[in-house]
């Protein structure tokens, strides 16, 4: 949804020359509206912002304290029947998808009565395949840029405030940065300021110092909430976020859910992988850089938060499984990448699978001490040995390859002095760390995010704490020519859609969402 897709912006006096018209909402549909009104802005400031935007005369609002969020909105439906308010069901609709893009209801009447050029719901982005997990999406619809064409291009700050003294707080500490906030709209659990600058990273510099809970909306983005979203944590428990703005990033989110679990769980820093559960069941990564706009997460979606399979590293999936489910789970993850050709032997139940597909990635140089050639054709043997599933199953990269956590199988001192060990692959799954519950699919998956160099290792925590205070590091790889090369050649990483070893510290996103444990 863009700017244009709104025919008419809520509030201010009507405009003679105007095209829209009040729309006829039925009994029902009005009944449906204020009670979802009542429940999106429960308490009196975020009543307030409403009644703000559409422009109702402060003198004739009830007492808010003197009812309950229901009885108050009634009151307020009975005011602007009586025209206290020019257009008020256009208006006050306009004004609830201000803050609820996609809340069903607001959207909803919205569409049937064209105050929304295009309609729908935002279609997730189509599931990525394998090869391209983590590729950034866009939803097919977007929400709004700006609710008002008259507002200046600046940032909005989204801060967590569930009370009076919240909201206070943050008012006065973004005033001690010389950031002139106005409220823009308000609900029982965050507040929207918009700003006096349009610098989105010199304003989290700033914001970092504060101790509040805030998103920072860039001036080409919208300032919403998404209202209900569901999160599955990695232990499969299920969570709740209420009005998370949806312009933090996947990652704030991830974070957020692992901190549920206390300081005392084990795995909590671990990296994480989000993925958005689909309609059909299936998962599409998500980068965790992406807003949660960005990434195509709507009203009431679905995400699995689990912790990533990282080449070099010990990661365990735990699942019960053994040789015919072995079988089934590499064909399904087959069937979705067209590239891909698997053989097995036996038919049966195989025992060995040899893998190919097709991935942008790098061969071994043809001069020791030279640069890698481009590589994009791969096969893979998996073979699992007399003992499997108690046993991890093995794999070996067959075609050339230059990468820190697979072995040498090109001619070099490695590869001669251990040639039994030629394009070995170090995966957590298949050493130390593997459990019977192994699931191929999500093996197949680390396979390629893994020589795509979205996926991979050069260091491990050594235990030992530095005397900066930091984790001291070990070296964790196989070829120590291609670990070499590739802390020496990040940018050529990063140019084809690889992650840097040790990324730069995204911008921080403090936002302190509201989560219920269900």
């Amino acid at each position: 949804m863009d700017e244009a897709e709104f025919l008419r912006e809520p509030g201010g006096q009507p405009d003679p020359t105007e095209s829209g018209v009040e729309i006829p909402l039925n009994e029902g549909e009005r009944e449906d509206l204020l009670r979802e009104i009542a429940e999106a802005f429960s308490d009196e400031a975020g009543a307030g912002s409403v009644l703000n935007l559409i422009g109702f005369p402060r003198a004739q609002r009830p007492n808010f304290a003197a009812h309950t969020p229901n009885q108050y909105w009634a009151l307020i439906g009975q005011q602007l029947r009586l025209g206290v308010v020019h257009n008020p069901n256009r208006r006050l609709i306009e004004a609830a998808l201000r803050v609820y893009a996609y809340n069903p209801v607001f959207r909803g009447l919205a569409v049937r009565y064209g105050l929304i050029a295009t309609g729908g719901q935002p279609a997730s982005p189509p599931a990525a395949d394998p090869a391209a997990s983590e590729a950034t999406s866009a939803p097919a619809e977007t929400a709004p840029e700006s609710s008002s064409a008259t507002e200046p291009a600046t940032c909005h700050v989204i801060v967590r405030a569930s009370s009076e003294d919240d909201r206070a707080e943050a008012t006065k500490a973004l005033q001690q940065l010389g950031l002139d906030p106005e409220d823009v709209w308000a609900t029982a659990h965050a507040v929207s300021f918009r700003v006096n600058t349009a610098e989105v990273s010199a304003l989290r510099r700033l914001l970092d110092r504060t101790d509040i809970g805030w998103t920072v909306v860039p001036p080409t983005a919208r300032d919403y909430l998404i209202g209900e979203l569901f999160v599955d944590g990695p232990d499969g428990r299920r969570f709740r976020l209420v009005d998370a703005p949806a312009q933090q990033t996947v990652g704030n989110v991830a974070q957020e859910v692992v901190n549920q679990y206390g300081i005392s769980f084990a795995d909590r820093a671990r990296p994480t992988v989000v993925d958005h559960v689909e309609v059909d069941g299936k998962g599409r990564r998500l980068d965790p850089e992406q807003t949660l706009h960005d990434a195509g997460v709507s009203e009431r979606s679905y995400l699995r938060v689990g912790f990533q399979a990282t080449a070099g590293a010990v990661n365990p999936l735990i699942r019960q499984d053994a040789l015919s489910r072995a079988r089934n789970e590499i064909l399904e993850a087959a069937e979705s990448r067209p590239d891909m050709v698997v053989g097995a032997a036996p038919i049966t139940l195989p025992t060995e699978y040899q893998i190919e597909f097709q991935q942008p990635s790098f061969g071994p140089p043809d001069v020791a001490g030279g640069e890698p050639r481009p590589q994009s054709d791969h096969v893979v043997l998996i073979r699992l040995r007399p003992d499997f599933p108690e046993i991890a199953p093995v794999a070996y990269w067959l075609t050339p390859i230059f990468h820190p956590n697979i072995y040498p199988n090109y001619d070099s001192d490695a590869a001669r002095e251990r040639p039994y060990q030629r394009g070995l692959v170090c995966l957590g799954e298949l050493a130390e760390a593997y459990t019977p519950g192994l699931h191929f699919g999500k093996l197949l998956e680390t396979l390629i995010d893994m020589v795509a160099f979205r996926n991979y290792a050069v260091f491990q925590p050594s235990g030992d704490v530095g005397p900066d205070g930091r984790p001291e590091l070990l070296g964790d790889f196989y070829d120590a020519a291609a670990a070499r090369w590739v802390l020496a050649n990040q940018n050529l990483i990063v140019a084809m859609g690889g992650r840097p070893v040790r990324p730069d510290r995204p911008a921080k996103t403090a936002y302190r969402n509201v989560i219920e444990a269900l």
